[in-house]
């Protein structure tokens, strides 16, 4: 327990407490909180000369035996013969703070006033006795605390009654500061002539109301928000009127494209649109995206985090869905793809610390939960993606390879699959199934082989990397698409596995996902490259957007016809776009702080 160091008596000096001089009256006086003191004739008494001097800066009274009472002025001496005490008294002015709190206005706000007075003290004996007799404290020092006590105790009824007789919000303007004002005066005069003291300058006392203050500032808040509201939402409306402008300008040219299509029906839409200049090709595109759509496709923007899986709506960016708790012996997520399998089962393949979670999409219930036979505890990290082919679940993972589970046994373990081709890779990643064969990145090598390979004996590289791959798409019809670690975006195409295209430059920012949208032969190949936005381009031509994410830096994207959905590089936000709107994100939930854990990975479920 703190204890407070004791206060210096300001009728004592030096530590023997022998009585003090007139030179000690001079220091008392100069003290910053003392005004006045009450001295007995012993005390003031001076040994040598047996008088009493008044120091410079004070004034004093004496009290004699008889009753009377005589006026000591700064300097002059007095003879201590038949005098029993002195009263002395600063001379020059005294700064007190006054504060009257628990006032309450007409609206029920709490309401104090402050004033910065200074006051002095008079030179009528008149004056000093009144000083003397009621504020005095018990060791006879009168102290700038008790003159702030008086003051605050002689003004509160009449500064009670103002306050209560209007609303905190006319207490706040002139007209009312005014009255508060001329009522603080008066009182204070009233208040410092009945102890002696002159007001030196009257004061403007400050009214105030933190809670009033409070509701203020939250009014202005709401009003900001309305305000932005509603500018947002005019800024919403002239773009889309701007759009459907842009829309209506360039409709002659779709019904001139649809015309050159149908009267060259051997060319491709794609081919027939790269006549047209550029920034009317962009209107071309946005104007087929905007005619094609007809209904929602996705149904869920899926994110795995923590323990769970978090289901949003793209309409919705509010709270998730539904929430699909995985604590089984796999261990908490770190991958999720969506599956569709026979019989309209639509399932979520999670990669996990140790195994896969196959979870029923429509119950939310965990079908299986695979893990590997052994984890060594050197082994970081988890599955970092998972796919279905072939009756069995294959999942990768950068220091443990490729696995492979068989769906029917549901006991065994799992077994390695080509470890020759993945053994010793810096990362083993993005499997997945496309066209009757099975992908995926080991390094800087893209691996393919057939499904039906049970032990794959002819396994197809492609090659050309210059760094470790770090994100792989793999489309039936348009090749193999891939993101490297120095933010190359490669295409493989046809039968040239050596040398693939190089769709966009690397600028040393790892590309951590790479998405292929393909709507009535127009193709997007749309990435992330660990930048402040998702980027989309038209395979084959120049033309591209940016989905942009108000400077968050964004990792890993998952795009469909008509959404976007991407995680920060911080993996703390979830956000996604409409995919027709670039300019900002639909939604934007701060996961890590509203629910606790990162975000691992995110998927696109599409409307069953």
């Amino acid at each position: 327990m703190l204890r407070r160091a004791p206060q210096p008596d300001p009728r004592r000096e030096g530590s023997g407490g022998t009585a003090p001089s007139a030179v000690t009256i001079d220091a008392i006086l100069s003290s910053p909180d003392v005004v006045a003191l009450r001295i007995s004739a012993r005390e003031a008494l001076d040994a040598l000369r047996r008088v009493s001097r008044m120091p410079a800066g004070g004034i004093g009274l004496a009290f004699h035996e008889g009753g009377e009472r005589e006026l000591i002025p700064e300097g002059a001496d007095t003879t201590v013969r038949g005098v029993v005490e002195v009263f002395a008294a600063r001379t020059s002015p005294t700064a007190v703070a006054v504060r009257i709190d628990r006032l309450v206005s007409a609206d029920a706000y709490p309401v104090e006033v402050r004033l910065q007075v200074r006051v002095r003290v008079g030179s009528d004996p008149g004056d000093l006795t009144s000083l003397r007799e009621r504020l005095s404290d018990a060791g006879g020092v009168v102290r700038r605390e008790a003159i702030a006590a008086e003051f605050a105790g002689s003004m509160k009824t009449a500064l009670a009654d103002v306050a209560a007789s209007m609303p905190m919000s006319e207490l706040a303007t002139d007209a009312g500061r005014r009255r508060m004002t001329e009522t603080a005066q008066r009182e204070l005069e009233r208040a410092a002539f009945l102890c002696g003291l002159i007001v030196d300058v009257s004061p403007e006392p400050e009214v105030y109301s933190e809670a009033y203050d409070r509701a203020c500032r939250a009014a202005e808040h709401a009003e900001q928000r309305r305000r932005q509201h509603e500018a947002d939402a005019a800024l919403r409306d002239a773009r889309r009127a701007e759009h459907a402008r842009e829309i209506e300008q360039y409709a002659s040219l779709l019904s001139k494209l649809d015309r050159m299509t149908t009267e060259h029906p051997e060319a491709r839409r794609a081919d027939l649109i790269r006549r047209f200049a550029e920034p009317e090709r962009a209107r071309l595109y946005e104007g087929m995206l905007a005619r094609q759509r007809t209904a929602r496709r996705t149904e869920f923007v899926v994110a795995a985090a923590g323990d769970e899986v978090l289901l949003f709506s793209p309409s919705d960016g509010g709270a998730p869905s539904r929430r699909i708790v995985l604590r089984g012996e796999a261990g908490p997520p770190r991958s999720v793809r969506f599956v569709a399998a026979d019989k309209g089962l639509r399932m979520l393949l999670v990669g996990a610390a140790t195994g896969v979670y196959l979870v029923d999409l429509e119950r939310g219930e965990i079908l299986q939960a695979r893990t590997v036979s052994a984890t060594p505890p050197s082994v970081k990290g988890g599955f970092n993606s998972a796919a279905l082919a072939g009756g069995c679940i294959l999942a990768s993972h950068s220091e443990l390879g490729l696995h492979r589970w068989s769906q029917d046994d549901l006991e065994a373990f799992s077994t390695p699959v080509i470890p020759d081709r993945t053994a010793g890779a810096s990362s083993v990643r993005a499997v997945q199934v496309c066209g009757g064969e099975l992908y995926c990145a080991a390094g800087g090598t893209v691996l393919a082989w057939g499904v039906a390979e049970t032990s794959p004996g002819t396994v197809r590289e492609l090659r050309g990397a210059r760094s470790v791959i770090t994100a792989l798409c793999a489309t039936e019809a348009l090749g193999v698409f891939a993101g490297t670690a120095d933010g190359s975006l490669l295409h493989w195409e046809g039968p040239n596995e050596d040398r693939p295209v190089e769709l966009h430059l690397g600028r040393s920012r790892p590309v951590e996902s790479v998405s292929v949208v393909e709507s009535e032969g127009l193709t997007r190949v749309i990435f992330t490259d660990t930048s402040p936005a998702v980027h989309a381009r038209v395979l084959g031509d120049t033309v591209s957007w940016r989905y942009e994410a108000s400077g968050q830096t964004l990792r890993r994207a998952a795009a469909a016809e008509d959404v976007i959905a991407a995680v920060t590089e911080l993996r703390d936000r979830l956000m996604w776009f409409d995919a027709l709107d670039p300019n900002r994100p639909v939604a934007v939930v701060h996961v890590a702080r509203d629910f606790g854990h990162t975000i691992q990975d995110v998927c696109l479920a599409p409307v069953a």
